[in-house]
């Protein structure tokens, strides 16, 4: 009874909603108006990936691609039709190439050709040219230039003449100084002077110094290659013509004034030719002077010099050097007498010279003198020193000339002497060899 009472309940179900299919967006890129598929491009993949996704979920209409590329782009030109078009271009391009380096190399003809003709000593079609215009501007600037140099060697010649006069004493107390026979005192005196001289003597070293460290040339135009040496020579020989043009000028020769030029000019020219002693200069290192270097400088300085000065000097290095042979007798003597020179000889004896005398020809000594000995023994002393003159270095050829001896009571014994040697200038046997 309650079963049938009960009114059936249907369930309400909403109507159904009709479902849209998903639209599906073909991103078609239209080429020669909108024929065919093609594979997307970079853009339509980029756009696919994010711009059209957002659009879709806001409900916007996708503009298809061909659409935006001919927005931008514009049409896309026909190859056929315009193939004629980019032909004459290149060929426009290729005649304007063409005409270009025709142009250049007619002008490169023309400037060659007119240097040519220009820069040759022969053509004078259009009056002198560049080259005898450079010859002209050539020989202004040398001769110019001669001018300087000469007043450069003029500087150069007092000090080569004051170097010159000191050189005379620098190299007697240079021998000096070797002397074995000098006191304390006068070795001191010696040595004070000699840096005295060295002193004043690289004062005009160093004037000499920047006259000839800089070039007697200067840069001037030349056809050919010109080596730095070459352009010196040539200069050089400017000078050296320029001072026998001065000297060939010079007036009566009986004027002491102008002998004096004369003999200035011709010490100046002996200058210019001795290149080994501008050289020496030239290259000297005045912080580290020594006297070897100095007595290099004078030795150049005497063989090419022409002056009064060097011939003073000439003769000097040949006159009799006695004060060194004087020496090494004393020194040699020494060896057998050590009392030699003492002023002892009257009270215990020894040895003693009374005369000296020299053959320049020869080169043969003789000396003459006294011995005494308390013994009798005078011979052996005597003996002794002609072994020690024999086995020297600086003497040889030996001999005893004459000799006398006799006896005084009280007094002992005494002899006189006179040996006769030679000058010794290279090794002999009988010297005697030091281990």
């Amino acid at each position: 009874m309650e079963n049938q009472n009960k009114i059936p309940v249907t369930p309400q179900v909403a109507p159904p909603v009709a479902v849209q299919p998903p639209v599906q967006k073909v991103f078609k890129l239209d080429v020669e108006n909108g024929s065919g598929n093609e594979k997307p491009s970079m853009l339509q993949t980029l756009m696919k990936a994010s711009g059209s996704v957002f659009m879709e979920k806001m409900n916007v209409p996708v503009q298809p691609v061909s659409d935006i590329t001919k927005s931008v782009l514009g049409p896309r030109p026909t190859l056929g039709a315009n193939s004629t078009f980019i032909r004459q271009i290149e060929e426009r391009r290729n005649r304007k190439s063409l005409r270009i380096l025709i142009g250049t190399l007619l002008v490169a003809v023309l400037v060659f050709g007119y240097f040519k003709l220009a820069l040759s000593p022969d053509v004078t079609i259009f009056g002198p040219n560049i080259a005898t215009r450079f010859e002209e501007s050539n020989q202004e600037i040398k001769q110019i230039q001669t001018q300087v140099n000469e007043q450069y060697f003029r500087t150069a010649r007092l000090h080569l003449d004051r170097l010159s006069q000191l050189g005379d004493g620098f190299r007697f107390h240079t021998a000096l100084a070797s002397s074995a026979t000098l006191s304390a005192v006068e070795r001191a005196e010696s040595d004070g002077e000699l840096n005295r001289l060295r002193g004043e003597m690289k004062n005009s070293l160093v004037a000499l110094k920047s006259v000839f460290i800089r070039p007697l040339a200067v840069p001037m135009y030349s056809n050919s290659p010109r080596t730095p040496a070459k352009a010196e020579g040539e200069f050089a020989d400017a000078l050296r013509a320029h001072l026998l043009q001065r000297k060939n000028e010079l007036g009566d020769l009986r004027d002491e004034a102008v002998i004096v030029e004369q003999r200035y000019l011709d010490s100046m020219i002996k200058a210019v030719d001795n290149a080994p002693l501008r050289r020496t200069i030239a290259d000297l290192d005045l912080d580290v002077l020594t006297g070897e270097k100095i007595t290099e400088v004078l030795s150049l300085l005497q063989q090419g010099g022409g002056d009064d000065l060097s011939i003073i000097s000439r003769i000097k290095e040949g006159r009799i050097r006695w004060t060194e042979i004087i020496a090494s007798i004393e020194s040699v003597t020494r060896q057998v007498d050590a009392l030699y020179g003492q002023g002892l000889f009257d009270e215990i004896g020894g040895i003693r010279y009374t005369d000296y005398d020299f053959d320049r020809t020869t080169g043969q000594v003789t000396v003459s003198g006294l011995t005494k000995t308390e013994d009798s023994k005078t011979f052996s002393l005597i003996a002794n020193l002609i072994d020690r003159f024999e086995k020297s270095s600086g003497f040889k050829d030996i001999e005893m000339r004459s000799f006398s001896k006799s006896a005084a009571e009280g007094a002992g014994f005494s002899s006189s002497l006179r040996l006769t040697f030679y000058l010794q200038s290279g090794d002999d046997v009988r010297d005697e060899r030091i281990p």
